[in-house]
């Protein structure tokens, strides 16, 4: 497992949302693509985001696809 703790602090940008891992169903209510936020803090493969649209959600690091911005 690749260690991300680097992002912490950072603001990433989400390109795609994964189906979920365990049902491998699409999320619901998704975070939209595009979106913004900061990364808040890293477990495993789990990054915790603070989105700009005023939601907490994390990324999935190999599931879902993200850029970092700074």
């Amino acid at each position: 497992m690749k260690d991300l703790s680097h992002l912490v602090g950072k603001r990433i940008r989400l390109t795609h949302t994964g189906n979920d891992t365990i049902t491998g169903k699409p999320d619901p209510d998704p975070i939209p693509n595009g979106t913004e936020g900061l990364v808040l803090s890293v477990c495993d493969d789990m990054i915790n985001v603070k989105w700009d649209i005023d939601r907490h959600l994390s990324v999935i690091d190999g599931v879902d696809r993200y850029i970092v911005l700074n």
